[in-house]
């Protein structure tokens, strides 16, 4: 481990290095997000102040080799409900990449995603936590319309490697610029030690999955279509490695559309069975996606509103055998969405104009025959179980003047708890948004919004509101109230204000505020956050 005074010195040491070379070969990132707790509904709470750290450099000797390291430093502690293998301080990245014509060489710390990361992708996210690059080699070669990717090596899980080690292999041929196709291999080998007598014969430690890839991109429609296959593997129940419930996987994903002047259309279909895949066993479906091998978002509409954040929909790749009553295998599901741009002085589109989205999404439990005792199930491909998560949604974007211009949210959900969180309930909630957008003059603006979400169960009626004043190109104010109103049981309100200010090559941001707990999602993916009263900061620089 680098102790802090050690890690002082090296950051002296570098901004050294910085001002005596010239800026085109040494560059990097600072960035801090701290947060004093006043009080917390976690039970580990402890520490008053929490910071997670991250020190990012590059250094490019010439053209072709370029050196890059990552410090992180979590002390006192780590942000609530982080990994707490995340402590202290230790070097998270070091790598080393080569680059010619054809060859891509890196050692150290790997990242990349095959195809759309259904098989494989190794990638950071400091919001979730994540970072599950893998560190051995990487080769790259490409040939005209050939390119070949391959990886090995260990997952970086914490502040540790994996058990299991990873292989790797993608390949994809250019027809043309329109059009590719691609085929792609991971294996994870790990020996499965299992805590019981029972042990089965004939075990094969290495899970494979094989991926099969289509891409068009045309000048009105574009297709994308992947399909994999994962080898059978022993599944995780209740932290053990089951020595009896192993299970074979798949994946069947389908993006397609058409776009054309001012209007659009999007389908997606996505079918999931048993596709979880972590370099270590023992961490299956760990509510930190600490060794994660791929990457399986929400397929469904990402939102910046905080009542619209409310029973969230994550993906539900795993397989599960909580009660009789609960049993998952994956999930089944699609996504549609329609753009089209209202002319001006049309009947919809009035004197200015307007853009219409509407969205509809829908994912379910894979129908099939399960059976409770003997962990097993028969699967049907195309029919629908149950309901996890459905919702259909209108955002009208209308411009009424040159400075003034609101949004129109409306949402109609539909959110299984008892399914999703495998906790109680079912929600069918109505959300209403009116956002507003004033621009005073060239550098002043101000965004306020209004919500309303109307819920007959579950915490009842939310009303909530933000606000946004850009008082120039450097510093804004920004707040936001909420009031679970309706709760008869149990109301709460949260609320938060802060100031930003961009500051030279970085930015700055202070608030103090009440939080309100629950499942947040960045990208798609989706973990839980305790409930806190605090005062948050974030620092955040380039040089």
């Amino acid at each position: 481990m680098i102790t802090k005074m050690r890690l002082i010195s090296f950051f002296i040491l570098l901004l050294f290095f910085k001002f005596s070379h010239s800026q085109n070969d040494f560059y990097g990132s600072y960035e801090n997000n701290l947060i004093y707790y006043d009080s917390s509904e976690d039970s580990k709470f402890e520490k008053k102040i929490r910071s997670n750290n991250y020190l990012k450099l590059n250094y490019l000797l010439n053209e072709k080799w370029n050196f890059e390291t990552q410090l992180e430093s979590y002390t006192p502690g780590a942000l609530q409900n982080f990994s707490p293998d995340l402590k202290k301080t230790f070097v998270s990245i070091l790598s080393v990449n080569y680059i010619s014509e054809r060859i891509n060489l890196t050692a150290g710390s790997i990242f990349d995603q095959f195809g759309n990361g259904l098989i494989f992708r190794a990638w950071e996210d400091r919001k979730l936590g994540i970072n599950n690059s893998i560190f051995g080699f990487n080769a790259k070669f490409d040939y005209k319309k050939f390119s070949v990717n391959t990886i090995t090596g260990l997952q970086k899980i914490g502040t540790t490697l994996s058990n299991g080690r990873i292989y790797a292999i993608d390949i994809k041929y250019k027809f043309s610029e329109k059009f590719d196709v691609g085929t792609s291999y991971v294996g994870r080998h790990e020996n499965i030690d299992f805590t019981n007598e029972n042990k089965p014969t004939n075990i094969n430690p290495t899970t494979n999955l094989i991926s099969y890839r289509i891409n068009y991109i045309g000048s009105k429609f574009y297709l994308n279509t992947e399909i994999i296959s994962k080898s059978e593997d022993f599944i995780s129940e209740y932290g053990f490695i089951s020595n009896t419930n192993s299970k074979k996987g798949s994946a069947h994903y389908l993006n397609t559309g058409y776009y054309s002047s001012g209007i659009g259309l999007d389908f997606t279909f996505r079918r999931l069975e048993n596709m979880s895949i972590y370099s270590n066993r023992n961490l299956y479906a760990n509510e930190f996606n600490d060794g994660i091998l791929n990457f399986i978002p929400a397929l469904t509409k990402q939102y910046d509103y905080s009542l619209a954040n409310i029973n969230v929909y994550q993906s539900q790749p795993n397989v599960s055998f909580l009660d009789p009553l609960l049993m998952k295998a994956g999930e089944i599901g699609f996504q549609f969405e329609f753009y089209i741009k209202l002319k001006k002085n049309s009947f919809f589109g009035g004197k200015t104009g307007a853009d219409l989205n509407i969205n509809i999404s829908n994912f379910n439990n894979l129908s099939g025959d399960f059976s409770f005792e003997e962990k097993s199930y028969d699967l049907d491909f195309l029919n629908f179980g149950q309901t996890y998560f459905s919702e259909q949604s209108i955002n009208l974007t209308k411009d009424f003047s040159n400075n003034f211009s609101s949004i129109f949210v409306f949402i109609n959900r539909y959110y299984n708890k008892r399914l999703v969180e495998q906790s109680a309930g079912k929600v069918n909630s109505k959300i209403i948004v009116i956002d507003n957008i004033f621009n005073i003059n060239d550098t002043q603006s101000i965004e306020f919004d209004i919500q309303h979400l109307f819920n007959t169960n579950d915490k009842k009626n939310w009303l909530g509101t933000g606000f946004e004043y850009n008082l120039n190109f450097k510093n804004s104010i920004f707040g936001s109230y909420s009031n679970n109103y309706g709760n008869i049981k149990q109301k709460s309100s949260y609320y938060n204000l802060g100031v930003s200010r961009t500051i030279k090559n970085g930015l700055f941001s202070i608030s103090y505020g009440k939080q309100r707990g629950g499942i947040a999602c960045f990208g798609g993916i989706c973990k839980y956050y305790p409930e806190y009263t605090g005062v948050s900061g974030t620092l955040s620089l380039n040089f």
